[in-house]
């Protein structure tokens, strides 16, 4: 259809009469994929023929394409869309759509010419291996805190909160698929969508165990892991795989906090606390306590609060008391 000149123009009239017969506000193409070569020309040739339909009439084109390594959609194409859907999810079996795929795709996509404005990332609402909907995992047992349940890998709410932040701080916003895969209330994954864009993020008063968080600091910066080869900082502008953390239980009502498979250590307080402890111990144990502004602050076993230090040095826990340096904030 798209290789032929009348075919073509045929599809892109009657999709143009069908937006204005229903007011819809634009068109959406989901060519999953075109090949390289005659197929990718035949789709520039057919989004350009949409583009200046649809525009002339006011209405939007948009197109879903792959995660990454989408060489048959031609650099060209970014000129006719309004903006890409990037579908990042559906990658490796269960453990399907992680954080680090999305920076992936935003990356691969803006590294390639494509505008931070028209670089709208695609999260699910559902989770794999088998194929499951957000709300069947919930009604199974599956926790809105967590990303795996019963061998089923999904996002729950912290990751989709991480996911909305670098949506909004590396690209143009956000996507999803698809809504009626989600819940409504407290668990809804939109309304948590929602919450990061209108800076609302409200910490759980116990600890969410099993769930993977970042935290920023005083400074507005994500406390860093540093992947375990240095002292921890608080210096990061945008929270990638080292700045995330998962939250473990570590008995008595305290907490173990995990990144890059390594374990972060207060070092009790003798020296700036670092994240490369392959097996936790007792400098390893923290209190997660919520302050009544909404922050956490981080209280390790020797009785001593965590300090982001304000970023102008290494992260210590050596303060006997929690003030502005000692808060964080949730998944922000």
């Amino acid at each position: 259809m798209a290789a032929n000149a009348t075919s073509r123009t045929n599809f892109v009239n009657n999709l143009v009469s069908f937006a204005n017969q229903y007011n819809l506000d634009g068109i959406d193409i989901d060519w999953e994929y075109p090949d390289d070569g005659a197929s990718a020309n035949n789709y520039a040739a057919l989004m350009s023929q949409l583009s200046t339909a649809l525009h002339n009439q006011g209405k939007l084109l948009t197109a879903a394409v792959i995660s990454n390594d989408g060489s048959s959609v031609l650099n060209s194409v970014f000129g006719y869309v309004d903006f890409l859907n990037l579908m990042a999810y559906d990658g490796d079996g269960s453990n399907h759509s992680p954080y680090s795929l999305a920076q992936t795709s935003l990356n691969y996509w803006i590294g390639r010419g494509l505008p931070k404005a028209k670089a709208i990332l695609g999260v699910p609402f559902y989770g794999r291996e088998p194929y499951t909907s957000y709300a069947d995992i919930l009604a199974g047992g599956g926790s809105p805190n967590s990303d795996t349940w019963n061998g089923i890998g999904y996002n729950g709410i912290p990751t989709i909160k991480s996911k909305t932040t670098l949506a909004i701080n590396q690209g143009g916003g956000i996507m999803m698929w698809e809504l009626s895969q989600d819940v409504t209330g407290a668990n809804s994954l939109l309304s948590a969508i929602n919450s990061v864009i209108n800076g609302s993020t409200t910490p759980p008063s116990s600890p969410p165990i099993g769930t993977i968080i970042s935290l920023k600091g005083f400074n507005n910066k994500y406390v860093s892991g540093e992947n375990g080869t240095q002292a921890m900082t608080c210096t990061r502008a945008t929270a990638g795989d080292w700045e995330h953390f998962t939250v473990l239980d570590a008995g008595g009502g305290k907490i173990y906090l995990r990144s890059m498979g390594k374990y972060v250590s207060s070092e009790n307080g003798t020296q700036a606390i670092t994240c490369n402890r392959t097996t936790p111990g007792d400098w390893e144990k923290f209190d997660w306590i919520v302050t009544t502004d909404g922050k956490i602050t981080i209280r390790g076993n020797n009785g001593k609060f965590i300090s982001s230090e304000n970023g102008t040095q290494a992260m210590t826990c050596n303060r006997a008391t929690a003030s502005g340096w000692e808060a964080f904030g949730l998944n922000q």
